[in-house]
């Protein structure tokens, strides 16, 4: 009987990889999931639509959840006023691996949209508190 549980669990457990690799990366943070959408091209425009709040606090971690053959690439936007016109900078992150499939990057705060490139390309939001 121990044997057939054993080999549940394992089964599930690889269902559940499998079934990550195909929805793609999931980020979540201390108080509950990051608001994720799918895009073809990170030039086009988006709808998000209502998105989670999540405590503003320097240290934060953004933890993310992928099964791939190497580590999401994370890019933030920054955007800012020059001469009365609003520009955004895209600044590459640090990528740090907890254990395979479990990376962690750092929220500063004053970026509420990262760009994460997997397979796919997603854009995870995180409104200003």
């Amino acid at each position: 009987m121990l044997k057939n549980n054993k080999i549940k669990i394992l089964c599930l457990l690889i269902i559940g990889i499998v079934f990550l690799y195909i929805y793609g990366p999931i980020a979540f943070m201390k108080d509950g999931l990051v608001t994720r959408q799918s895009v073809n091209s990170f030039d086009e425009l988006y709808e998000l639509g209502p998105a989670r709040r999540h405590k503003c606090e320097n240290g934060t971690r953004i933890y993310i959840v992928y099964f791939g053959w190497s580590a999401p690439k994370v890019k933030k936007e920054i955007v800012y006023q020059k001469n009365e016109e609003t520009q955004k900078q895209i600044v590459d992150v640090d990528t740090q691996k907890i254990i395979p499939g479990l990376y962690y990057i750092s929220w500063d705060t004053k970026s509420s949209v990262y760009r994460i490139e997997t397979r796919k390309k997603y854009y995870f939001v995180i409104p200003y508190c």
